[in-house]
């Protein structure tokens, strides 16, 4: 059976400032075996303790590689996968404690704009017909206002009225992502999570959303979650942001304190992959060895200690709390504040350091 916390009344959010609040947050996905007789031999720890919080007009970056739990967790944090444990509060109520009709009236309030604009889209329907289905669904509309509804809408992401009468496939990729935009804010939400939502568009077009996502927080003042892969696009949109890493934490702070100063072994790794625009300067890359571990049998201590450039014998044994380095600055790591005081050198070779656990 998959490991379920306490759920304790202390865990809520006491600043009222804070719309989402994520406590220990775990998603499983369980691995059947057997041939005849079907049964569970493993989990799959997709999202296994993720704990933030989320402000009012705040946007939160999360990055890591793929397989890290990004998606998963924007899918625990909607209810589109229940999570197998922790807490979700959102204004201040546990969404793990409400019925399914309940969660429904909550979904007015926090939607989510999916990485693929086409496959989020039925082909069937309009974009008229895309964009007015919330509201349907929340019996929000009335004939008589359909019409203005769609066409400020459309307006307001930077399409024309006449697309509200075309199908998905007449669209290009930028312009459907800017349909699943619009269809997010129909219920005007208090959160939008955004998954990816620039990854499969042109550069140029990209450049359009995000400036668009930008100017629709200022007007309307409501909270993003944003999940990429670009740290380009991420420091552009964030206020904070979230490394994840096997379905773990490793680094949390604001944009400037991880841009200018990774503490992280594995946020080090990811800023100097960021690429620079001119040929004439020259950046060490850290090259990182190894491959990413099984979320179904990950490391019995830091997830990452396969893989670092800091590794030590304590990384393999025990597992690293996520703890303030300094102020609003999250690390998990043992040696966080040695690396940041520049006392704690890299490891020449990590086969002097295999798992002292085998």
């Amino acid at each position: 059976m998959t490991e379920q916390i306490n759920i304790s009344e202390s865990d809520a959010p006491t600043d009222e400032n804070i719309v989402l609040a994520i406590r220990n947050l775990r998603k499983y996905f369980s691995v059947d075996g057997g041939v005849f007789l079907k049964r569970k031999i493993a989990d799959i720890k997709a999202v296994d303790g993720v704990s933030f919080d989320l402000y009012k007009g705040e946007t939160l970056g999360v990055v890591g590689e793929s397989g890290c739990g990004k998606s998963t967790l924007a899918k625990a944090i909607t209810f589109l996968d229940k999570p197998s444990a922790g807490q979700v509060w959102f204004n201040g109520e546990d969404l793990r404690l409400k019925s399914g009709r309940e969660l429904r009236s909550v979904a007015k309030d926090m939607t989510l704009v999916f990485q693929d604009p086409a496959a989020s889209l039925d082909p069937r329907y309009t974009v008229m017909q895309s964009i007015l289905e919330p509201l349907e669904i929340h019996g929000l509309v009335s004939e008589k206002e359909k019409y203005s509804i769609v066409r400020d809408l459309l307006i307001r992401v930077g399409l024309s009225p006449h697309h509200a009468y075309r199908y998905p496939h007449e669209l290009s990729g930028g312009q459907q992502q800017r349909v699943g935009i619009a269809r997010a804010l129909t219920l005007q939400p208090k959160v939008i999570i955004l998954d990816e939502p620039v990854s499969a568009l042109d550069v140029s077009v990209q450049a359009s959303i995000i400036n668009l996502l930008v100017k629709l927080q200022d007007e309307l003042g409501f909270s993003y979650i944003f999940i990429a892969h670009d740290l380009s696009v991420v420091k552009k949109v964030s206020h904070r942001l979230m490394v994840l890493y096997l379905g773990k934490t490793m680094e949390l702070g604001t944009i400037d304190d991880l841009f200018d100063n990774p503490l992280h072994p594995y946020t080090k790794a990811l800023m100097s992959a960021i690429p620079i625009p001119d040929p004439t300067v020259k950046v060490d890359r850290i090259m990182l060895k190894g491959e990413v571990p099984t979320p179904i049998n990950p490391p019995a201590g830091c997830r990452f200690c396969t893989r670092c450039m800091y590794v030590r014998q304590l990384c393999f044994l025990q597992e690293p709390i996520l703890q303030e380095i300094k102020t609003s600055h999250f690390v998990a790591c043992h040696f966080a504040k040695e690396i940041d005081a520049g006392t704690h050198v890299p490891t020449e070779e990590l086969a002097d350091y295999e798992n002292p656990a085998k």
